[in-house]
């Protein structure tokens, strides 16, 4: 073929080919490739998803119902009558505590005791209404104790007192004593041609002086021991009557309270009783979130993705109609120069 035919044959052939593409446009393309993806169905991909939730929700409340069983009992579960297995609603679950046989009839026993001591409780708490509805008074108590005086001049009067009477007990033969021996010493410095107003007189009669002042004085001195021994004496016998006078104040108090205190001590007694401890279970792992499958964001997805695709090749499209275009342009203006 000769090259001068071909340039002749361009510009035919580059209309053909724009024809050719042109009708393809206009008929949306064999096939519709270019046509823009349908819409999804959204509200049954919701449904769908809500479906798929909600069994997810059921299976995992099963997976967190373990039957529990340990030597003190066990904890079952079962549906309310009239629920439906397939379609449990919320509160159609019931969870059920049992004791082993040994544990419930201690547990029947001990509830039965409680009821006993509950209506003995009562009548305890009647007494105590009676007792603590009348106000303690203490007057039934003895005299309280006076405050000691620990002043040492307190008693000074009774000190004198003894001190007196021992003096006067201890002197009592002194004054007739000494009268007589000073009479005879006299006599004897007489005899002795010894005068009043010599030297060996005076001096005889200094000695006798001396010893007679020195008899009363050592008097004196045990009347004021005696006094002292008779005040501490007085003083220790006033602070043990007055600690026996508290002591017998504070045990007749003592007694008082624990007759008072005795119907609420009872009351707390007969609710005191032992119970009967419930089983305890260790615990186990909860099975987490269980979660259906996503079907709304899937279809949202593959929507998205195929409409991506749609616009990637509507653009390669437009891409090769603009090309066929200057390619067809270029022959035109070639064959008409």
């Amino acid at each position: 073929m000769r090259f001068d035919h071909i340039f002749e044959l361009l510009p035919a052939l580059a209309f053909r080919a724009l024809g050719g593409r042109l009708r393809t446009l206009e008929g949306g393309g064999k096939g519709g490739g270019s046509s823009a993806p349908p819409p999804p169905d959204y509200v049954g991909a919701a449904a769908a998803t809500a479906a798929g939730n909600k069994e997810a929700a059921l299976t995992t409340g099963a997976l967190n119902r373990p039957t529990q069983v340990n030597p003190q009992g066990a904890v079952t579960w079962s549906l309310k009558p009239g629920a439906d297995a397939n379609n449990p609603q919320p509160g159609d679950w019931i969870q059920t505590t049992s004791l082993a046989p040994a544990g419930q009839q201690a547990f029947n026993q001990n509830q039965q005791n409680a009821l006993q001591l509950s209506q003995l409780s009562n009548k305890g708490i009647g007494n105590a209404g009676q007792v603590l509805g009348t106000s303690y008074t203490g007057s039934n108590l003895p005299t309280k104790a006076g405050d000691i005086n620990t002043d040492p001049n307190h008693y000074s009067s009774e000190r004198q007192q003894v001190q007196d009477a021992i003096y006067r007990r201890g002197t009592q033969y002194y004054d007739d004593r000494y009268a007589k021996q000073e009479a005879a010493l006299k006599t004897e410095l007489a005899n002795k041609g010894l005068t009043e107003g010599t030297e060996a007189y005076r001096n005889a009669m200094l000695e006798f002086g001396r010893d007679k002042n020195t008899a009363y004085a050592d008097a004196t001195d045990r009347a004021i021991a005696a006094g002292g021994q008779e005040q501490s004496r007085i003083q220790a016998d006033l602070i043990a009557a007055l600690q026996q006078q508290q002591n017998r104040r504070n045990n007749q108090l003592q007694e008082d309270l624990t007759i008072r205190d005795l119907p609420l001590n009872e009351i707390n007694a007969l609710q005191s009783g032992s119970q009967v401890s419930m089983p305890q279970f260790s615990g186990f792992n909860a099975v987490g979130g269980y979660q259906g499958p996503d079907v709304l964001g899937a279809t949202s997805q593959g929507y998205a993705a195929n409409s991506s695709a749609n616009a990637a090749k509507m653009a390669a499209q437009a891409q090769n109609n603009a090309t066929y275009g200057n390619l067809a342009s270029s022959a035109l203006l070639a064959y008409m120069m």
